[in-house]
């Protein structure tokens, strides 16, 4: 039987074998990286597919929990797991045809590190290995962010180290009041215990938890390190923080907030600071002169808008809140690796500098065009799909303020993309030919042909978030499933 633990072994195993054989053969990390990470993702969704048929749960030490450190995968998780890691693979391979930042050994063992404290932080049950994950995940996402040494790097990496480091401080404080009001760490164990715990102690935890993981999840007020982390990083690692570090973050947020700590003041919380985000952020974009800055805060507003959408805390809502957060992850991924692929070939960062460069290289803006087409929800792009759940569930709950101010958003949205999409083909006699090489393009065409499969037939997928939105929707289920009764 394939045990999750094996992700987490296997990651190590990489990691450790590109800082054992680097200083003897070089330029070796990004193959064993890419084996890796591979290999993880066939882990990932041979059991996620097991999932939706039989939850997996692997404990440690002969325990069952809550005596021992398990892990779960169920379709909830199976869905981020699958994310995470399809991501994490698609990254790898665009690496194959650029080299990674210097020094490359220390920058592919981080990256591997980073998907396997991504995976942790989705599987694991028990709150305690949740923050360790965590910090593997926090510690090496500093580190990637910061490795060029340039200037805008460091600022990122050091803002983000700090907010991050605050966040993570005051998660275990949360940890440690809840230890002492239940005596124990396991997620469903405290969720069936919730009832009967000091009601002050548990507010004051679900407080710091959301604090927590807003800062992962880059929601308003504490996501002040993102835009210059998502501007400093290389471009594959600022894929890596749309598609990966902050979709674990979310599935820490929600997994938290719907399973361990479900209180009457979590729907008011999600929606109020989500749709924050999600308006703040789109007028930020909308300023914005350079590429991936703009990216940056598109990024940051589709996330509170995810977010948002949870909150509202229908099985629909949770349904069309999960199918937004896959196509965030597609459609920003693939932009910011086609930023990438322009930066590293022309050397160009400005909004302005894009001018015809669509026109010039027609696959290019194809694919720069599929990416914001299905962001901004055109119909037959999967995006669509998952913006119409969205304003179906907002409106059948009667939250017309909300579905007012999703529609104001949305359409500032709109505006700022076709602009870009204006300039990159209009025409300009002066435009760059960019050479894209095969192994660059694979992953950006394989999101780009997700987007049009599931946008001509979503069934192929609605099935597994159906399943997912009724796993977190029912943590009594989650419950009997960890701990039984």
């Amino acid at each position: 039987m394939v045990n999750p633990i094996l992700i987490i072994a296997i990651s190590l195993f990489g990691a450790f074998f590109i800082a054992l054989i680097s200083p003897f053969v070089k330029r070796t990390g990004k193959i064993i990286a890419f084996l890796t990470i591979g290999f993880d993702l066939y882990i990932g969704a041979t059991l996620a597919l097991k999932s939706l048929r039989t939850p997996v749960i692997a404990y440690t030490a002969g325990f069952k929990p809550p005596f021992s450190i398990n892990l779960v995968v169920e379709p909830f998780s199976a869905v981020f797991l699958l994310i995470v890691l399809t991501i994490g693979f698609l990254i790898s391979l665009y690496y194959l045809a650029h080299p990674g930042e210097e020094p490359e050994d220390k920058f592919f063992t981080l990256l591997i590190l980073n998907l396997m404290g991504a995976s942790g932080i989705i599987m694991t049950g028990d709150l305690f290995n949740l923050f360790v994950f965590f910090e593997i995940t926090a510690i090496s996402s500093y580190a990637l962010v910061s490795i060029r040494k340039q200037k805008a790097s460091l600022e990122g990496g050091i803002k983000y180290l700090i907010i991050s480091s605050i966040g993570s401080s005051l998660f275990l404080v949360a940890i440690a009041l809840l230890y002492g009001q239940t005596g124990t760490l396991n997620i469903a164990d405290i969720a069936a215990k919730l009832p009967f715990i000091n009601k002050s102690v548990a507010l004051v935890a679900f407080l710091l938890i959301l604090v927590a993981f807003f800062v992962e999840s880059e929601i308003f007020p504490f996501n002040g390190w993102a835009p210059d982390a998502y501007q400093g990083a290389g471009e594959g690692i600022s894929a890596l923080l749309a598609g990966v570090i902050s979709k674990a973050g979310l599935y820490a947020l929600i997994r938290l907030t719907f399973t361990l700590l479900d209180l009457p003041l979590r729907s008011k919380l999600l929606i109020v600071f989500g749709i924050m985000t999600f308006l703040i952020a789109e007028l930020s974009a909308l300023k914005q002169k350079r590429v991936k800055r703009m990216l940056a805060y598109s990024s940051i507003g589709q996330m509170g808008l995810v977010v948002a959408i949870f909150g509202i805390g229908t099985i629909p809502a949770l349904k069309a809140a999960i199918f937004q957060g896959v196509n965030h992850a597609v459609s920003k991924v693939a932009l910011f690796l086609l930023v990438g692929m322009v930066i590293k070939n022309l050397g160009i960062y400005k909004l302005d500098d894009y001018k015809g460069l669509g026109r010039k290289n027609p696959l290019l803006g194809l694919l720069f065009s599929l990416a914001i087409l299905n962001l901004l929800g055109f119909p037959l792009f999967a995006g669509f799909w998952s913006k119409l759940s969205i304003l179906l569930s907002t409106g059948k709950q009667g939250l017309y303020l909300l579905l007012s101010l999703i529609l104001t958003g949305a359409i500032v949205e709109v505006y700022y993309y076709v602009r870009f999409m204006k300039i990159l083909y209009e025409r300009n006699e002066e435009a760059s030919h960019l050479e894209i090489h095969l192994l660059e393009a694979i992953p950006i065409i394989a999101m780009a042909a997700f987007i049009i499969i599931i946008g001509v037939n979503p069934g192929l997928i609605t099935p597994l978030f159906e399943k997912a939105s009724e796993a977190i929707f029912m943590k009594f289920s989650y419950i009997n499933l960890v701990i039984g009764g």
